[in-house]
């Protein structure tokens, strides 16, 4: 999410053309890889956090660049297939890219395999499936990314890694260290090591704020101490 190139996705409803991410469909569905690097450069690459869906959606096709395998076809062969995953569904645009942003459809059982994944290092079945490296770094905050606000929800003081979030918090004088995978209206991955736990949580509050921190620290963490 430093990318440097100009996104606003949160100054507006994701269901506004003012959106950017909103525009890519209603406007640019036919060559969105195009419209996103057309952008101007606003800032260093590397040194400012900006949201940016349209960053995924590179990022999916740099993965199809580098491997010449699309996403969809990557992920079912590298992560879903060894997981027992088999009902996950890609969004695709009009000229066939994949939405990389937030186009992922897949079961509640389904995302808290992910997440044991990453809890377990990396590895499901006593097979590494995920480098340990990669999980480490997926629960570390990128340089710079930190103390972030997400609009629309109560998530705050929050950092961002390699598509992860990460959050810190004390519960009863013990600190804990979660990470956590976050989609529009409510659907949560939540990695805690400290608990040995998973959580996952799903939701369509599309148009009220999403409290789910408010939930996990008042009901959730304490139901499990």
């Amino acid at each position: 999410m430093t990318s440097g190139l100009e996104w606003d996705e949160w100054g507006a409803s994701p269901n506004s053309a003012d959106n950017d991410i909103g525009a890519l469909w209603f406007f640019y569905s036919k060559d969105p890889i195009t419209s996103i690097l057309e952008r101007p450069l606003t800032d260093k690459p590397g040194t400012s956090f900006t949201y940016s869906g349209g960053n995924m959606v590179l990022l999916a096709e740099i993965i199809k660049n580098a491997t010449k395998t699309d996403l969809d076809e990557f992920s079912e062969r590298y992560l879903f297939q060894p997981l027992g995953i088999d009902s996950a569904h890609w969004d695709q645009f009009e000229n066939g890219v994949i939405d990389g942003a937030g186009g992922l459809d897949i079961t509640p059982r389904d995302m808290a395999k992910i997440g044991v994944t990453f809890l377990n290092k990396g590895v499901w079945n006593e097979k590494q499936i995920i480098s340990e490296q990669w999980v480490n770094k997926s629960a570390t905050s990128f340089p710079g990314n930190d103390g972030i606000n997400v609009p629309g929800t109560d998530e705050r003081n929050t950092g961002y890694s390699y598509s992860w979030w990460t959050k810190s918090f004390s519960d009863s004088g013990k600190e804990i260290n979660m990470f956590y995978a976050a989609g529009w209206g409510g659907q949560f991955i939540m990695v805690t090591p400290e608990l040995n736990t998973v959580i996952v949580l799903t939701g369509g509050n599309y148009h009220d704020k999403v409290r789910i921190f408010n939930i996990l620290t008042n009901y959730v963490i304490p139901a499990l101490n």
